[in-house]
């Protein structure tokens, strides 16, 4: 009875952390801490939570064992909050609480569908629809969420999406999905995010490639047809590949590699890139981090931290590919969304901080479904 309480309102604020990270800053937050508190409470009366078996459980310890030695040994006032990611928590929370694919695959759908819901409401605010009208002071697409969290998660699920409308079974299903698609890519595209962009034709390409290449020219015609008639986006697209219109973004990386010759081991401590980067430099916007996710870490943490992280990158997509090649059906095309976010996330993370809260979230949320997706095909290849 008392496992049975448990497992549904895990699973109940599972849902809700699923179905908010498009939406809101704080839902999430507050999903994630009564998860935390559930599976405390678990642990203690039911005694049924094992992590032994946890994948990445390694390079995920190692990677907060640094963060920890940083924090304390750095000699810049950093912030504890930001010693264990909550990208980590997130993972490790679901692991806990996902029992079926049956749960996972509604967290899945919810995900999407929210995601679907803040495009809407983004591309209706952006073009004034129903008396909407809601723009950035700088054209952008405003939504629900920040502008560039908002293009994070759309290029990370879109390319799942895509996959979606590819290995559909029915007309009805395909062209739901395609809607939603096309919902998506025009509020990604009115964020005029470059990273996302990237990241995004990446993961989709990808997809693409592994399910059916003779796609690959039509998605290339669409991404062709949107710059030719759209030249405001044209021109930020193109000015993703000079220097001319970047020299403040150039001098960021110049100077965050510079800092990080002064604190090559121990980083400048998790958190603290904002304080001591600005107490050092001069640079008219108020960047959070170093806008590359490996130079971010190396910087805040030290270089031991950011080859940790290349080290978990590398096993995910080595686990992913592994789990993807003996998959079949639904949990293949699912796996293959997985894989072309990850994708998305280094790609747009080379010129951004894809590991930072919802966009993060997304990555390790569906890690967390492969994780049981290749639990449960394990399963049935030793009952079978």
């Amino acid at each position: 009875m008392a496992t049975k309480a448990f497992d549904t309102l895990e699973f109940i604020f599972v849902c809700v952390l699923g179905a908010t990270i498009p939406l809101s800053v704080s839902a999430p937050l507050i999903a994630m801490a009564f998860l935390l508190i559930l599976m405390i409470l678990r642990a203690i009366f039911l005694r049924d939570v094992d992590f032994e078996v946890l994948p990445f459980l390694w390079p995920l310890l190692a990677f907060i064992g640094v963060s920890v030695i940083s924090y304390f040994f750095s000699q810049n006032e950093s912030s504890w909050q930001t010693i264990i990611p909550r990208e980590f928590l997130v993972y490790l929370l679901l692991f806990a609480a996902l029992k079926t694919y049956k749960q996972a695959r509604w967290v899945v759908v919810l995900t999407i569908t929210s995601a679907v819901v803040a495009s809407i409401v983004g591309v209706f605010q952006y073009f004034g629809a129903f008396g909407f009208s809601n723009v950035s002071a700088d054209g952008r697409i405003q939504g629900l969420v920040d502008t560039n969290t908002l293009a994070g998660i759309l290029a990370m699920l879109l390319p799942m999406v895509i996959s979606f409308a590819i290995s559909a079974h029915s007309t009805r299903d395909r062209v739901i999905v395609i809607i939603a698609a096309c919902f998506m890519s025009t509020a990604l595209v009115f964020t005029y995010t470059r990273g996302a962009w990237f990241g995004a034709v990446a993961g989709i390409l990808l997809v693409v490639a592994l399910s059916n290449w003779k796609f690959i020219p039509a998605i290339l015609a669409v991404v062709f047809l949107v710059l030719a008639v759209q030249p405001k986006v044209y021109n930020r697209f193109v000015s993703g590949f000079g220097i001319l219109g970047n020299e403040e973004r150039v001098e960021l990386y110049k100077n965050s590699v510079d800092l990080l010759r002064q604190y090559p081991v121990f980083g400048i401590g998790p958190g603290a890139f904002r304080k001591v980067f600005y107490e050092k430099y001069f640079s008219p916007n108020k960047h959070r981090h170093a806008h590359n996710i490996f130079l971010n870490i190396a910087v805040e943490r030290g270089v031991v931290a950011a080859g940790i992280f290349v080290w978990l990158l590398v096993s995910i997509a080595l686990y992913l590919f592994r789990t993807y090649e003996f998959a079949a059906g639904e949990e293949k095309t699912v796996l293959l969304g997985i894989l072309s976010g990850l994708a998305d996330f280094v790609v747009h993370g080379m010129v951004d901080n894809t590991f930072a809260d919802e966009t993060g979230y997304i990555l390790f949320l569906l890690l967390a479904v492969a994780v049981l997706i290749n639990k449960k095909m394990v399963e049935r290849e030793e009952n079978s």
